[in-house]
């Protein structure tokens, strides 16, 4: 289980998953990613894993298309 000290890289394998099984769907019309404070990321990890993210279920929507 993950904690509030485990990095976001290593939950990003589930969030992956997650976001396939929610966009395969096709009464999902909108979806958006967001980063909260981006003063706080000051290695940029967080965005670079957002991107990973993002990239990841480019595919999933690329087939409802």
């Amino acid at each position: 289980m993950a904690t509030a000290s485990t990095p976001p890289s290593a939950k990003a394998p589930t969030r992956r998953r997650l976001l396939r099984i929610l966009l395969s769907d096709q009464r999902v019309v909108c979806w958006e990613i967001c980063e909260i404070n981006p003063h706080l990321d000051s290695l940029n990890t967080l965005a670079e894993v957002s991107l990973g993210i993002y990239k990841s279920v480019l595919t999933v929507l690329d087939q409802r298309l």
